[in-house]
C-alpha cells in the first residue's frame, strides 16, 4: 500500500478530515479526492473529472496516486473504509484518487476561482505545513513513558476503529435510501416543502437553477442552468413520457433541493 498510513482525524472548516501521510515519500501528507470534495462543496464525481481531464499535468507517483489501480486486498479495502468511503462507492468508482501536497496545488490552479485559492490557503497553512509536533513512540528513551505513549496509541487506534464501525452503516444507508435510481418528481418535493410544483419550479427559475423550455410558447420542459448542469447526472435526470419531457430528481438531488429551498426562507 506504499506506506500509505491514516494518522487520525483532523478539524477542518466543520469538517472532520483524515489525516493521511506516506504514498509520496515517509511522513508527507497527502489527501483523497473525497475530502477535497467536502472542502470545496462539490461532487466528488466533478473533483475527478477535472484531474481525469487534465491527467496530462500530473505526474503519477509524484502529484497523485489512484488506489482504484493498487491490487485489490484486504488492506486496500481497510484503508480505502477509513478514508471514508462505502463498499458501493469503492465498487462503482472508476478511480479514486490521492493527491500529494503539489498535486493539489495543481488541481486548484486548474479549478481556478477565489473561493478555491482561499480554501487552498487555509489548507496549506491547516494542513501540509502542520507537522506531527510529538515524538514517535520507538524513539522515547524512557520505558516507562514509551510504554505509556504506546498504551495511548492503542487506545486512538482501537477509538478510530470504533468510530469506522458506527459511520459504516451510515455511509451504507446513504448508498442505499439514497438510490439514484429511484426518480422522484419535482411536484413529490413541493409537497414535503408545502408548496406547488409550479411555486417550487418559479423559486428555482429564480434563483437561475432551472429555466423553462419552451415550443410555440408552451413550457416543454425545465433544464438546468449551465452552471448547475452536474445536477443531472448526479441529482436529477430527464425523463420522457407521452405528453412532455420531465425532469426528475434522484433521492440525493431531493435531499439537495430541500436543504436548498430551507436555506432560502431562512435568508428571506
Amino acid at each position: 500500500m506504499k506506506d500509505i498510513k491514516v494518522k487520525g482525524q483532523q478539524k477542518f472548516m466543520n469538517l472532520e478530515i483524515p489525516v493521511i501521510e506516506g504514498g509520496f515519500g515517509e511522513d508527507k501528507k497527502c489527501m483523497s479526492d473525497k475530502t477535497i470534495a467536502e472542502m470545496h462543496n462539490q461532487p466528488n464525481f466533478k473533483i475527478r473529472e477535472r484531474i481525469k481531464d487534465n491527467i496530462k499535468r500530473f505526474k503519477e507517483d509524484i502529484d497523485y496516486i489512484d488506489l482504484k489501480v493498487i491490487r485489490d486486498t484486504d488492506d486496500n479495502l481497510e484503508l480505502l473504509q477509513t478514508l471514508g468511503y462505502s463498499k458501493m462507492q469503492i465498487s462503482k468508482a472508476d478511480n479514486i484518487f490521492l493527491l500529494s501536497e503539489r498535486g493539489y496545488s495543481k488541481l486548484i490552479k486548474i479549478m481556478d476561482t477565489d473561493l478555491a485559492w482561499e480554501i487552498h490557503d487555509k489548507i496549506m497553512d491547516e494542513y501540509f505545513n502542520m507537522r506531527e509536533q510529538l515524538t514517535d513512540s520507538y524513539m522515547i528513551q524512557d520505558s516507562i513513558e514509551r510504554a505509556k505513549r504506546w498504551i495511548e496509541e492503542e487506545k486512538e487506534r482501537l477509538l478510530l476503529k470504533e468510530t469506522i464501525q458506527v459511520q459504516q452503516p451510515k455511509v451504507e444507508y446513504h448508498d442505499k435510501v439514497l438510490n439514484p435510481d429511484k426518480l422522484v418528481t419535482t411536484t413529490d418535493i413541493a409537497k414535503d416543502l408545502g408548496m406547488t410544483a409550479q411555486a417550487l419550479n418559479k423559486l428555482l427559475h429564480l434563483n437561475r437553477i432551472i429555466y423553462p423550455e419552451r415550443i410555440n410558447g408552451r413550457i416543454k420542459c425545465w433544464k438546468p442552468y449551465k452552471n448547475y448542469l452536474w445536477l443531472v447526472p448526479e441529482y436529477a435526470d430527464f425523463k420522457i413520457t407521452e405528453h412532455d419531457t420531465q425532469l426528475k430528481w434522484t433521492e440525493i438531488g431531493r435531499k439537495w433541493l430541500i436543504e436548498f429551498v430551507e436555506n432560502i426562507k431562512k435568508v428571506s
